[in-house]
């Protein structure tokens, strides 16, 4: 074998082990369930796709529903099989949407990801998907909930602010507000929704003390963006507070402390629950992008339970 045939060997093998750690990371080729449906809708021009769960024995009457938004280059699937949201719709008889950003990203306003740069209309692609899921009589419009991790969560943030109107309840995980959305005409009219935002004290990413994300805009800090929600839903008193300690032999010490405004205008709430010494993950779960430090992957605290939580605690209220 001469040096030239060593070298495309060596390239094929390099090119196999990236598409296998690539694969695996986002999820490509893990099956859904069958309860889980692929569809499109078009926006702009372009075919946007999502994900939809449905409870096995549904009954085929409206149920509440939970949109969730996958982090940057991840996908609908990958926001799937890494939080595992899906399990919702059988738990609590719901209908869970996994939709795909435009090449791997969402428009959050930043001015920063793929879909940004491209002028891709996120928050209209959502509307549509939320208003389709009700028009065709699949959801109840009154219980729609939205979550986002990361770029997800941004883009969560901006829905929050933008159509306040579709959501029961917004929840942001890794993610806080951003500058350009305080300079958004929409945060201006004090926008009326419940909203929670679970972030890690350690996230490398995104800082919880704000401050500029790599290739993005400039942040607040995790404590500002509560206090802007708060005053956006003019909330009064003190938040209900909770402090639970993590110990265990095989990680660091971990603390989640729940900090949530019961009284705001129109029975909304907002809350702001902190993982200290915890980075940039879901929590309970190890980060599917190879080769980034994160921060501390946690595994005492539960992102799918945590969510859970805030959507059973919001449900009928």
């Amino acid at each position: 074998m001469n040096r030239r045939t060593d070298s495309n060997l060596v390239k094929i093998i390099f090119a196999i082990c990236i598409l296998s750690i690539t694969a695996n990371c986002f999820h490509l080729f893990r099956p859904m369930p069958k309860n889980a449906k692929k569809f499109e809708i078009s926006v702009q021009k372009y075919d946007r796709s999502y994900f939809a769960v449905f409870p096995e024995d549904w009954s085929g009457k409206p149920v509440p529903a939970v949109i969730a938004l996958h982090g940057g280059f991840g996908s609908g699937r990958s926001m799937f099989h890494h939080t595992g949201l899906g399990e919702l719709a059988n738990k609590h008889q719901m209908i869970v949407v996994f939709p795909d950003g435009y090449r791997r990203s969402w428009a959050d306003g930043r001015g920063s990801t793929s879909a940004d740069e491209k002028n891709i209309d996120d928050v209209l692609f959502i509307e549509m998907l939320v208003n389709r899921l009700s028009s065709e009589g699949l959801i109840d419009p009154k219980k729609v909930f939205l979550v986002g991790h990361s770029n997800g969560g941004f883009m969560a943030q901006r829905m929050a602010i933008e159509k306040p109107h579709l959501w029961k309840t917004v929840i942001s995980v890794s993610s806080q507000l951003s500058l350009p959305l305080l300079k958004n005409p929409k945060s201006k009219q004090s926008p009326n929704v419940s909203v929670y935002s679970i972030v890690g004290t350690d996230d490398t990413l995104v800082p919880y003390a704000g401050g500029y994300v790599r290739k993005g805009a400039e942040i607040l800090s995790a404590p500002d963006s509560f206090l802007r929600w708060k005053e956006w839903n003019s909330c009064v008193g003190d938040p209900k507070e909770s402090k639970i300690n993590f110990t265990s032999q095989n990680e660091p010490n971990v603390t989640l402390i729940r900090s949530v405004y019961m009284s705001c205008s129109n029975g909304k709430k907002v809350g702001l629950f902190t993982m200290e010494g915890v980075g940039h993950v879901w929590p309970g779960k190890t980060s599917s992008i190879p080769f980034i430090d994160m921060g501390y992957e946690t595994k005492n605290i539960k992102g799918t339970e945590l969510v859970s939580e805030i959507i059973l605690d919001n449900l009928n209220e």
